[in-house]
């Protein structure tokens, strides 16, 4: 059939309006640039009454940077905790320095550049990575790294997500928030060491499953998605930062015996009362509470096709298994659609939405599709996949890639830094 080709203005419309439906990649900036440069200053200084000790060897990730994580952020680095990765999809507005640990000469910047320039700033010994994206595109190669898992963001689908990767990580989740209206500054705490224990999803309703990607912000003016912003004073935001902080330093300084555990603090500042409360399970929860094995795949391997690799990981007949599943952290696109000619064309890689995924043969650059590409393989693709090194399916360096024969999922970490690979 005879394929018409669009006119060059409903291309470049094409294209614009497909960009709109992409968030942008998670770029990162590092302090200090190299790592030899944290030698200079004396990584830990005198212990602070409270801490036990050094804690230069260890790795926390904040997700959310504003009102409450960013607070928290500035005071971990304090703390002279080896490594941070903070992270926040977000430019401060103009009202940000309300609320928020900005001057309002930052209004339009990244806000985890600002907080990490200035956590630098306060403690170059610390080595810090700070991303301007969404959550869901951390690395799962880092997260699997943390000692503890923070989240201070108002967006619910994040956090149920962040809770999924907690569980099948076995790491401690903390979160921290606040209650404007009854002035309240809030801490929950998910022990998710067991993948059984309550996680965030645990307390939503049918009702809040359906609404998981409604967002509010930490500024005082601007609507995000056409949600409430937070518009809580910057006295209620910091103390929640700071108890999101004291919780962290128990985790980290060997001293879970005293840290919430599968419990919320609720700290109002009305009346000066704590409310701790227990987080429990519900049985109705719709995420899968389950801990995936790790296996580290050696050097080299990218250049291994995808067969070779199952076989090496789960056994020789494995790939003829009916039940087996593959996935990674990027969609899988089979197929891609030139936005000039029209032609499809084979692709057969994952792929994160947007990304380009080769080219057409009429020269112009295919790109994976926007949204509703699944990250399984589907099971008509597997044989041209096994054929394939993990190279060419997209699969980079810190990459990681999920096997399942039905009975739990195994992940294969592939060698590298994620955060200076080709594709991040």
């Amino acid at each position: 059939m005879h394929q018409l080709s669009p006119s060059p203005i409903d291309l470049a419309t094409a294209l614009e309006q497909f960009e709109e439906k992409v968030p942008p990649p998670l770029q990162w900036r590092t302090w200090p640039a190299e790592p030899a440069a944290a030698a200079v200053v004396d990584p830990d200084g005198p212990l602070l009454k409270g801490q036990k000790a050094s804690l230069t060897d260890r790795l926390v990730v904040s997700l959310g940077v504003g009102a409450v994580g960013g607070r928290a952020a500035v005071q971990l680095v304090r703390l002279g905790i080896g490594c941070q990765v903070v992270v926040d999809p977000d430019r401060f507005g103009d009202f940000s320095w309300k609320t928020q640990v900005c001057e309002p000469g930052h209004a339009g910047q990244v806000k985890a550049w600002v907080i990490g320039d200035m956590m630098h700033r306060v403690h170059p010994g610390t080595r810090i990575h700070a991303g301007f994206g969404m959550a869901q595109d951390v690395p799962l190669t880092l997260l699997r790294k943390a000692d503890v898992l923070l989240a201070a963001g108002d967006n619910i689908e994040m956090l149920v997500w962040l809770g999924n990767v907690a569980a099948a990580l076995g790491k401690p989740l903390l979160q921290g928030a606040v209650y404007g209206e009854r002035l309240t500054a809030i801490v929950r705490a998910y022990d998710l060491r067991d993948a059984a224990s309550a996680c965030p999803g645990c307390a939503l309703n049918s009702r809040a499953w359906g609404g998981l990607k409604a967002r509010k912000g930490c500024d005082a003016a601007r609507d995000i998605r056409n949600g409430e912003p937070t518009r809580t004073t910057p006295h209620l935001c910091s103390l929640a930062g700071d108890l999101l902080t004291g919780e962290a330093l128990k985790w980290l300084d060997g001293r879970e015996a005293q840290a919430l555990k599968s419990e919320q603090l609720d700290y109002c500042m009305v009346n000066h009362k704590a409310y701790r409360t227990q987080l429990t399970r519900s049985e109705a929860c719709r995420c899968p509470h389950e801990r995936w094995q790790w296996q580290d795949l050696p050097t080299g391997v990218a250049d291994a096709p995808l067969g070779e690799v199952v076989a090496r990981a789960l056994g020789a007949e494995a790939r003829h298994n009916p039940l087996l599943q593959v996935r990674a952290e990027a969609s899988w696109c089979a197929k891609a659609r030139c936005w000039r000619c029209g032609r499809v064309s084979e692709v057969a890689r994952f792929a994160r939405p947007g990304t380009e995924v080769g080219r057409c043969a009429c020269g112009q650059a295919l790109r994976a599709a926007a949204a509703g590409a699944p990250s399984l393989v589907p099971a008509a693709d597997l044989n041209v996949a096994f054929a394939k090194p993990l190279r060419d399916l997209g699969l980079d360096d810190g990459a990681s890639l999920g096997l399942s024969e039905g009975n739990g999922w195994t992940y294969l970490a592939l060698p590298g830094d994620p955060l200076t690979a080709g594709q991040r």
